[in-house]
């Protein structure tokens, strides 16, 4: 038995509009001031640049200043349930964009007439959300137990797409901990407790302000909400009854990235190290990747998935 890895460069092969332009697309008809802008062209650096995200523009344009000279507490609170609205907005806006761009695509799938399928029978984990394999190869997912490691947007559940940042920049933590905010780096925010405590001493910093630091609290939130949640125990799950039976590890169409490398240092443990085929939607993996993978050794690579997959 093989374990089949699906990534977007299956579906692009497919003529599908699942890059990150179509994202984006999709993404600027729901929010034009979107915060997830990227010049970046392949998802997993995408989803990692989020890591990076710049809120400049979001607190020039979205804090709203208390009004001390009021009488209304609202004055005052208002920021606060404003940017709690505003972060929701973002994060909604998101995961529908996600989910409008897979759904259009399925509809692209509805409309080919080609049917396809694999040498032979195999495990198969999809990151994709779309259903290409379900239409385009006919596999049931239920029956053939497909595991959607993602999200699958057929479930019609937004909210359930997986998307996002490996880990957080802690350049952006520290700005946040220096307001005093807890960022879940212990380390970070003891340091700049005891830098706020030193500067207060002597009187070389203000006291931050009440509303305000509610409202960065918001987006401190948002960001953290921006990091990918891993499905380590569906895999695990998934692969439990599987051990021994695999012989090798076929990747079509995913670039191993490192947002994504948790999954396959698991896979590839967990199946005892076996060998790696991988099909390439748009390269080879450059000797910096490779270097990277703890199965360097044991990878083939090829560039065209049509070796793989086979029109019925």
């Amino acid at each position: 038995m093989n374990l089949v890895i699906i990534g977007n460069g299956f579906d692009l092969h497919f003529g599908l509009k699942t890059g990150i332009k179509d994202f984006q697309n999709v993404l600027a008809k729901l929010d034009s001031d979107s915060v997830f802008e990227s010049s970046l062209q392949w998802w997993s650096g995408y989803e990692e640049d989020l890591g990076n995200m710049d809120f400049e523009d979001l607190e020039t344009n979205e804090i709203i200043p208390p009004d001390y000279m009021s009488d209304h507490e609202s004055d005052r609170d208002s920021g606060i349930a404003a940017m709690d609205e505003r972060m929701s907005q973002l994060m909604n806006t998101r995961q529908e964009a996600l989910a409008q761009m897979a759904n259009q695509a399925n509809v692209q799938l509805e409309k080919k007439s080609n049917r396809y399928a694999f040498d032979s029978d195999c495990a198969i984990v999809s990151f994709n959300y779309t259903s290409t394999l379900e239409v385009l190869f006919q596999y049931d997912s239920h029956i053939n137990g497909i595991l959607h490691i993602h999200g699958f947007a057929e479930d019609d559940d937004p909210s359930a797409l997986l998307f996002g940042y490996s880990e957080p920049n802690r350049d952006i933590l520290r700005k946040f901990s220096r307001i005093g905010l807890a960022t879940g780096d212990e380390a970070l925010d003891s340091q700049s407790r005891r830098e706020y405590d030193e500067a207060r001493k002597h009187g070389d910093e203000d006291v931050p302000d009440y509303y305000i630091t509610q409202q960065e609290e918001r987006i401190l939130a948002f960001y953290k909400k921006n990091q990918k949640k891993l499905e380590l125990k569906s895999l695990d799950k998934y692969l439990s009854d599987k051990v021994g039976q695999i012989d090798e590890i076929i990747v079509v169409g995913h670039s191993l990235g490192i947002v994504d490398r948790p999954y396959f240092n698991f896979i590839d443990n967990k199946l005892n190290q076996p060998m790696w085929t991988i099909f390439s939607f748009h390269k080879q993996l450059g000797d910096s990747d490779i270097a990277q993978l703890p199965f360097k050794n044991r990878v083939r690579w090829f560039t065209e998935m049509d070796l793989v997959i086979h029109q019925m």
